[in-house]
């Protein structure tokens, strides 16, 4: 995980992920960003269109293996964020 900084972050992006999932399937392109309220949000990979239409590279259909890659994500951000000098 690679905290982000500059610009990136002031348009709410708060990290970049990489996951290896048991040393089997390896996600990039993952995203901590920040909710209109602070809270950090785990976005999977997409490409937006002209339009804006999002087309996303990654569609987990299991719910339990998408809880566990947000809750895997979100721990290691907080273990990041809790080491980070004020």
């Amino acid at each position: 995980m690679l905290p982000s900084t500059g610009e990136f972050r002031s348009r709410g992006v708060l990290a970049f992920v990489v996951l290896t999932l048991d040393g089997a399937l390896e996600l990039d392109g993952i995203t901590v960003r920040a909710t209109r309220t602070g809270e950090p949000r785990v976005v999977l990979p997409y490409r937006a269109s002209r339009t804006g239409t999002k087309h996303p590279f990654v569609r987990v259909l299991d719910a339990q293996l998408k809880e566990r890659i947000v809750a895997t994500v979100l721990d290691a951000y907080a273990a990041l964020e809790g080491g980070r000098a004020a």
